[in-house]
């Protein structure tokens, strides 16, 4: 079965937490993990990807507005924004318009590294692969 928002959601290890009521819709598949930190990601994503920032670079609120609504419109399958570093909680900018937009919005602790999350979901999806195959 293909890796869900929600599959994520439930593992206790990643403690990430939903922000927008669009993550536990049952069609919030993850097709691969991209974790980025430039201006405009966009050119570098497919579509069904979980994105992950620490939201490093500097943005006001349009510009947080302009990237939710432009990754909700590929549409990637996910935004999942690390608090800790450079912001103690997710910009109300991006969760609001990630609730306005139906973009799945999952919250992440600095305690827990990206990479931990990109081999949970990989492990997963390499597993349902493997099953296909077999």
């Amino acid at each position: 079965m293909p890796v869900s928002v929600a599959d994520l959601l439930a593992e206790p290890s990643l403690r990430l937490r939903a922000l927008s009521s669009h993550c536990h819709d049952a069609d919030r598949r993850i097709g691969w993990v991209s974790t980025t930190e430039l201006p405009d990601p966009l050119p570098f994503l497919r579509g069904d990807e979980l994105v992950m920032t620490t939201g490093m670079l500097e943005r006001d609120d349009a510009g947080w507005t302009r990237l939710v609504e432009r990754l909700a419109e590929l549409p990637v399958t996910a935004l999942c924004f690390g608090t800790g570093l450079v912001h103690q909680e997710v910009p109300p900018a991006v969760v609001e318009t990630a609730g306005r937009t139906g973009l799945a919005l999952v919250g992440s602790p600095v305690e827990v590294p990206f990479v931990q999350i990109s081999r949970w979901v990989a492990d997963r999806i390499f597993a349902e692969r493997y099953d296909a195959v077999r």
